[in-house]
């Protein structure tokens, strides 16, 4: 780096193209930006007119602000403490196609001169290349400077039977008393709390600011894997007898197999379960909720919200849920992958909690009770598909969010 620098100090030119470009590398390598509420992670700083996180708008809103004369910085790194550990989605939206050379030279270069530029950024792990600029590189005098960085990764969490099988509810719907709930619901629990704030409301340290889990600033990912958790208890119907509520009677499974189908008994396929174990679970809605389980209209609020489920029908197909609320079940095979991002800063504030609840449900179904042929007789349960309750901590336990190693990078920026 330093004999690069020393070159430009030989020239008797006006302009010294490798001192703009030093100047350039180090705005977006060692500055997170401005205007920006990014200083530290967990730092809560009301928002306004003028002062908001750069990286959380979009390049439209970006767009509209400069064309307002009013001052954009544009800085990569994830915080002023962390110098040349740049934020991914800070890379994303700077090198996105739709600014223009002359707005990224507006918000980064500076200065009365129309510099031509190129600045690209490599990640050495995935060979993944961005770029903008002017133009490549030209055959005459160019400054340039190069940057060796890091860039964080986004967190997830990957919750399946055999990673948690504590969520497994199997039992509750195998023994007695029988759980005769028509929902089932899974929380995943974000806490201001657990990640960066400590009970005096100052920051607390669990991990250097660039391990920092900020979902205001960084995306969270739920890779939700429910095939161990789909209701194999019928795999053997016959190896026990339900209790069933109001009146008490016994249900005898195996009597009502040999009878279903005969004439004045309900046919056997209004009865789940099958003979089969089923292939999907049945998805009711995806809330967002806080401490007092009151709703949190996320998306309203500005935060983006992107859930694909597997399709019990297709094998190895993913298909988008638009409707976090649908208006009737969404039958989901093995996966739903949800990822959630620019969360605004007031639901990450001091002893602020926000929870991702899955509710899983099933449509009754009728079963006949101690005489086959009295309707009045018979009962009604809801005998669930998916069996998986409880609440994952979203927090630094390595046993529930996976945080990726940060990935090295090469920052290269050219100015003529």
């Amino acid at each position: 780096m330093v004999p690069s620098l020393l070159v430009g100090l030989q020239r008797s030119t006006a302009i010294d193209y490798d001192a703009v470009a030093y100047r350039t590398a180090v705005i977006l390598t060692e500055d997170p930006g401005e205007p920006s509420i990014s200083a530290l992670p967990g730092v809560y700083v009301p928002t306004d007119a003028t002062r908001f996180q750069w990286d959380s708008k979009t390049p439209s809103f970006l767009k509209n602000f400069m064309q307002g004369s009013s001052a954009l910085r544009f800085g990569l790194t994830v915080s002023r403490d962390s110098p040349n550990i740049l934020s991914q989605r800070k890379i994303n939206l700077f090198f996105d196609p739709a600014f223009t050379a002359e707005e990224i030279r507006q918000c980064l270069i500076y200065g009365e001169i129309p510099y031509g530029y190129n600045i690209t950024l490599t990640r050495l792990d995935t060979q993944e290349v961005f770029t903008n600029g002017t133009g490549p590189y030209p055959e005459g005098r160019y400054g340039y400077i190069r940057r060796y960085v890091k860039i964080k990764n986004y967190t997830s969490a990957t919750v399946t039977n055999e990673t948690h099988p504590g969520f497994n509810a199997t039992t509750q719907y195998l023994t007695p008393p029988f759980d005769n709930s028509q929902y089932q619901t899974f929380r995943v629990a974000l806490d201001g709390l657990w990640l960066y704030w400590d009970g005096t409301g100052s920051r607390k340290y669990l991990v250097s600011t660039p391990y920092v889990i900020d979902p205001t600033q960084d995306n969270i990912t739920v890779n939700l894997g429910l095939e161990g958790f789909l209701n194999n208890s019928h795999v053997n119907p016959n190896a026990f007898t339900q209790e069933l509520p109001n009146p008490k009677v016994y249900f005898d499974w195996d009597a009502w197999r040999a009878n279903c189908d005969q004439p004045g008994t309900p046919p056997c396929s209004v009865l789940y379960p099958q003979d089969i174990p089923p292939n999907y679970a049945t998805l009711r809605s995806i809330e967002f909720r806080d401490r007092s389980d009151n709703p949190i209209d996320l998306i309203t609020a500005g935060a983006k919200v992107t859930v694909s489920y597997h399709d019990p029908d297709t094998a190895d197909t993913m298909l988008p849920l638009t409707d976090l609320d649908p208006p009737s079940p969404v039958r989901v095979g093995n996966w739903i992958n949800l990822t959630i991002g620019n969360v605004p800063q007031d639901y990450m504030e001091q002893n602020k909690r926000m929870d991702i609840v899955y509710t899983f449900g099933e449509d009754p179904v009728v079963n006949p009770g101690v005489d086959p042929g009295d309707p009045a007789d018979d009962i009604s349960l809801y005998i669930p598909r998916t069996l998986i309750s409880g609440t994952l901590r979203y927090d630094y336990n390595p046993a529930n969010v996976t945080q990726p190693a940060l990935a090295p990078g090469i920052l290269e920026v050219a100015i003529w």
